[in-house]
C-alpha cells in the first residue's frame, strides 16, 4: 500500500516534533544540573545526550528537581 504525500509530511512532523521534545527535555535536565551543582562530568553529559526516550527523560528531570548529588539520578 502506497503511503500519501500528506502522511508523508505528517510522518515527518511527528518525527521532527518528538526529536525537539528530546532535545528540550536534555537542555532542561542539563541546565538544572548546572544550577544545583555547577559543573557535570562530562559522563554524565553525554549520558543524558544519548537517552532518546521522552519518559525517561521526564523521569530523570523530576529527579534531578530534588537532587542533592549526581548520585540521586538514577542515569542508564
Amino acid at each position: 500500500m502506497a503511503i500519501s504525500t500528506a502522511e508523508m509530511l505528517e510522518n515527518r512532523g511527528r518525527e521532527e516534533g518528538k526529536e525537539e521534545g528530546i532535545n528540550t527535555m536534555q537542555t532542561s535536565i542539563l541546565e538544572l544540573l548546572y544550577h544545583q551543582f555547577d559543573t557535570i562530568p562530562e559522563t554524565v553529559i553525554n549520558q543524558i545526550k544519548a537517552i532518546k526516550n521522552l519518559q525517561l527523560l521526564e523521569t530523570i528531570f523530576k529527579q534531578a528537581l530534588t537532587a542533592t548529588t549526581l548520585d540521586d539520578i538514577d542515569l542508564p
